[in-house]
């Protein structure tokens, strides 16, 4: 970069008030999945500061790691009884019933990952001393090598699954989850599966969200340069807009879950934020604790999962920005709560668990011996032995599709 250019550079970040030079003498390494091969090191980023010791941020792994044991919970959960996700009539008792019941809400455990995803992807961007992405090309390419070999193995076994395991299956949930068809496969193959209902779920329930994380992918760049040329007040209205016209305009929009969008914007507004060692107060926390106990009530009331997904945002964002805040300054705060080395390694390879969780308990549940035919027994049996099982069998996934961004992590983590 030339000196005018750089001059330039600092300029535009001080006109919107970004601080590169905000904690001079550190940088961090992340090794999830949205920030792997974005991280810096002197090898990949000859415009990364000189001198600068490596700082490694687990409480974010662990919060991912939360939120995928989550989503493997809710699934065990609608295996066991599909009741507890339907609130339809269920054969098991009442209180089985209850209980399973608090795992019936991962799309928060979703909303949770895209902001997470946000995030972790301006944190990289910054350490690259890009946060104009000039290079959007480069930044797709990084993107694809990253999450898409494991997603494309994950495809072909859950495409087998479905094929020979899943019709095995009565009811509910694994006939969201048939027919296998051309069009529903090369919708997963592209990408798009998203784009419609019919096609969201099938073969495997978790993987339109990766659709919406890769489109939003594209859209990264166009978000960073608005928020840098505008601020992030006027950039974060314009995804509101758009995503309010998505969900109004387009039949059955809601189902495209535009307010993702918004969402995944506001990570990256909560990167910058955490960046601004200027920053003070305590207004963060209070939203992000209003934000909670919203998501909390309206969760319990059945509000629109608009309102409890986007409250959840703001505690999520708290925590991320906040946490960055106080490991970069040597302080704890809430978010530290998530460093525990268990959660962190969890969420070390919590992608590939995400993926991989899904096809691997249908498995389990179908073939499970006679004796664990009653919900409870059934749900003993996927919760002590299954859950070990998919953990094991994920972490393997993970050190073949995922294996150089997981070892990082590992030994991040002193492991």
């Amino acid at each position: 970069m030339s000196t005018s250019g750089g001059r330039k550079e600092e300029q535009d970040d001080k006109a919107w008030g970004r601080h590169t030079n905000a904690y001079d003498g550190v940088k961090w390494v992340m090794f999830l999945p949205e920030a792997q091969g974005l991280s810096i090191n002197q090898a990949d980023s000859p415009s990364a500061p000189v001198g600068r010791t490596t700082r490694y941020l687990p409480f974010i792994e662990g919060m991912r790691g939360v939120a995928a044991l989550y989503v493997v919970l809710g699934h065990i959960a609608a295996l066991v009884d599909p009741a507890s996700v339907t609130h339809g009539a269920g054969t098991a008792p009442v209180w089985l019933t209850g209980l399973l019941s608090v795992f019936a809400f991962g799309h928060l455990a979703v909303a949770a990952f895209i902001v997470i995803s946000g995030f972790c992807l301006w944190l990289a961007i910054f350490q690259r001393a890009d946060i104009g992405v000039s290079d959007a090309r480069g930044f797709l390419s990084r993107r694809c090598r990253r999450i898409l070999p494991a997603y494309y193995g994950c495809l072909a076994v859950s495409v087998l699954v479905a094929l020979t395991v899943t019709p095995r299956g009565h009811g509910m949930p694994y006939i969201q989850y048939l027919p296998v068809t051309r069009e529903n496969v090369l919708a997963h193959i592209f990408m798009v599966q998203n784009l419609r209902p019919e096609w969201m779920y099938k073969l495997n329930g978790v993987l339109w969200s990766i659709s919406i994380e890769f489109q939003l992918y594209f859209l990264f760049p166009l978000l960073a340069r608005t928020l840098r040329r505008i601020g992030w007040g006027p950039t974060l209205v314009l995804t509101v807009v758009i995503s309010v016209a998505l969900a109004l305009l387009i039949p059955r929009g809601v189902k495209l879950y535009p307010w993702f969008l918004s969402l995944f914007f506001l990570g990256m507004v909560g990167a910058w934020y955490g960046l601004t060692p200027n920053r003070r107060g305590q207004w963060l926390w209070i939203a992000g604790a209003l934000g909670l106990v919203v998501c909390v009530v309206g969760t319990c009331l059945g509000w629109s999962p608009i309102i409890t997904e986007c409250c959840l945002a703001l505690a999520v964002v708290a925590l991320l920005a906040e946490g960055t805040r106080a490991e970069l300054a040597g302080a704890r705060s809430p978010a530290t709560a998530f460093s525990v080395k268990p959660l962190a390694v969890v969420g070390a390879f919590s992608y590939s668990l995400y993926l991989m969780h899904h096809p691997i308990l249908q498995a389990l549940a179908i073939f499970r011996p006679r004796f664990f035919e009653t919900p409870l027994r059934e749900f003993g049996y996927l919760l002590l032995f299954g859950l070990p099982v998919v953990l094991v069998a994920c972490y393997g996934f993970a050190l073949v599709f995922e294996g150089l961004w997981v070892r990082k992590a590992l030994k991040a983590l002193g492991l």
